[in-house]
């Protein structure tokens, strides 16, 4: 009988246990390749060689700082997908500094086709740092197969800009909307108590209102505007346009269009807002000609911020600034 209650109880403990050690086994074992291949990865060297091209090449968002994240997934290299989501403001600028002293870095292509959203601090922040690479006389240019308003602007500063002949340059002005809810709130039953002073409390509005106030548009109004005529001027001065000229040609583009057969790239570069109209494949031969070579050698900034950190040269390139 207890031989019998012994291979009921052990057994199955038995084999608890060997599962259960294999288990552990397991999870160390991908420890140990996670880790060993983070180390490899660590390990491996960029080498930056002579006549490369610096590509400024924004992610999805331009950011202060990277977003945290720790989940699992962080202890293994990020994709290229999840690398482009964010690009952070100082790394990209900084890099753009340093190169404008590196004897390695030929020149800079402006990339900005993955941007969604950059506010017009940050934007200006890397045209400036862009500007100031232009004194050290490497060329700059930019490439695009359309340009939103926030990528133009990026582009504007290039000696050169090419764009898809199938693509646009989309100025629209800046604006704002505001949702507002006292009817849906009324339908509810829902009483909202306010307590303001002053006229330009415009915070509480959306609960109170269906339209935005004679103050809140005037409010709104002045800040766009001071916003616009900075991001215009801008334009104006770096493509050497008239004054006025861009708001002329977004009030006047329907006529515009029809003067270039409604060719939007025709009217980009005809207007003076592009150099150049360039497929895929003509803006390859473009930067093969700038680097000088079929397969020219490129670095985007965030790979040169963190090469240029590996080698200790930062406070080296900045005495020389």
């Amino acid at each position: 009988m207890k031989k019998i209650l012994s291979a009921v109880f052990i057994w199955p403990w038995r084999a608890l246990t060997w599962l259960r050690g294999t288990l552990a086994n397991l999870l160390l074992l991908m420890l140990v390749v996670l880790v060993t291949s983070g180390l490899l990865h660590g390990g491996s060297k960029v080498v930056l060689e002579e006549n490369t091209l610096l590509y400024v090449q924004p992610g999805r968002m331009i950011v202060e700082q990277r977003s945290y994240d720790d989940s699992f997934s962080s202890l293994m290299q990020p994709t290229d997908e999840e690398i482009a989501e964010e690009s952070v403001l100082h790394e990209m600028t900084s890099a753009i500094r340093w190169a404008q002293h590196d004897k390695h870095i030929k020149g800079i292509v402006i990339q900005a086709d993955d941007l969604e959203g950059a506010d017009l601090s940050k934007l200006n922040a890397l045209t400036q740092a862009i500007l100031a690479f232009k004194d050290s006389k490497k060329p700059v240019i930019a490439l695009g197969d359309n340009f939103s308003q926030g990528q133009y602007y990026l582009a504007s500063v290039a000696d050169k800009i090419y764009l898809n002949p199938m693509g646009s340059v989309q100025l629209h002005g800046f604006g704002a909307y505001q949702n507002y809810l006292k009817d849906l709130l009324d339908t509810l039953a829902i009483n909202v108590h306010v307590f303001r002073v002053g006229q330009f409390k415009s915070f509480v509005e959306p609960f109170v209102r269906n339209d935005m106030s004679p103050e809140a548009r005037e409010n709104l109004a002045q800040w766009m505007d001071e916003q616009w005529s900075f991001y215009r001027s801008h334009i104006e001065q770096r493509r050497k346009l008239p004054a006025g000229g861009v708001d002329n040609f977004i009030n006047q583009q329907d006529t515009l269009l029809a003067q270039n057969q409604n060719n939007a790239a025709k009217l980009a570069q005809q207007y003076g807002l592009v150099d150049a109209l360039a497929t895929r494949q003509e803006a390859e031969k473009v930067v093969n000609t700038l680097a000088g070579s079929d397969e020219p050698n490129t670095i985007d900034t965030t790979a040169y911020f963190q090469l240029s950190m590996e080698r200790k040269e930062p406070s080296r390139l900045l005495e020389k600034a």
